[in-house]
């Protein structure tokens, strides 16, 4: 799909009536500028092994159903109007991802994983749930509340903006060369929930935590610069060689809270 001899420079290939990508060597492209493949008012099964790549690319769902199989990959994704979007099996890797409130779900149990890949950006413009495991390797942009209630392995950055919270539900982890947790918002470790941050060496966190759960640093030294709040029963655990610093902010801890090191 090409839109370089079209007027502006924008073309749009629309699917309206569902259908399926079968799988293994099977793919869509686009090129020239800002050009965009849309799914539209039906529901769509993608094979796996089936790929969406392409320059100044653009796949985008318009009150559609999606649902992936493993091994699929999809260069820019963006759900709009009330689409759902279903991960059966596997992993459905993305570089970029546009999130507006639409409905996620993943397979019965399947190992099914959604993935945000390195240089990738994901943005949350409104209330959104990601209810299967979550991993971040770009960098995911909170502008609307985010709930990742599946877990995750994060390598990536998150940005979290005034009014919005980031909530960790599931095991979490976040580590790599260059993991961030950056933004004025607020970022939420739940109950029977934990996250595990291992820096390479300092890092500065600067939303305000508010932890149900258990919020471990796992390695380097981190500062907590945004305040937090520290609900009864929960725990922040430090390994040994690791530090935690309570820096600015307002740090508040609730009864029978506890902070201690990790060998417990």
């Amino acid at each position: 799909l090409d839109g370089s001899g079209v007027p502006g420079g924008n073309a749009v290939l629309r699917f309206g009536n569902g259908g399926t990508l079968e799988g293994t060597g099977q793919s869509f492209e686009t090129g020239g500028r800002q050009n965009a493949i849309e799914f539209a008012n039906g529901t769509y099964t993608i094979k796996s092994g089936s790929t969406f790549s392409g320059t100044d690319r653009h796949f985008q769902m318009v009150s559609a159903n999606l649902a992936t199989e493993s091994a699929v990959q999809i260069d820019t994704l963006a759900l709009n109007g009330p689409s759902t979007l279903s991960v059966a099996a596997g992993t459905l890797s993305v570089s970029g991802l546009e999130l507006a409130g639409n409905t996620i779900s993943g397979g019965t149990g399947t190992q099914a994983r959604l993935q945000l890949r390195s240089g990738g950006t994901a943005n949350v413009t409104a209330p959104s749930t990601i209810p299967i495991p979550y991993d971040n390797d770009g960098t995911t942009v909170v502008a609307a509340d985010l709930n990742l209630s599946g877990g995750g392995a994060h390598t990536g950055a998150f940005q979290v903006a005034s009014g919005a919270q980031l909530s960790f539900a599931g095991t979490h982890t976040l580590s790599g060369a260059n993991p961030a947790l950056g933004g004025s918002g607020i970022f939420q470790v739940g109950i029977n929930s934990s996250l595990g941050i291992s820096a390479p060496g300092a890092l500065t966190v600067s939303p305000r935590l508010n932890n149900s759960g258990l919020f471990v640093v796992a390695g380097g030294q981190v500062s907590l610069n945004g305040g937090s709040s520290n609900a009864p029963g929960s725990l922040i655990g430090v390994a040994p060689g690791a530090e935690l610093q309570f820096s600015t902010g307002t740090h508040n801890f609730g009864n029978s809270s506890f902070i201690r090191d990790t060998n417990f």
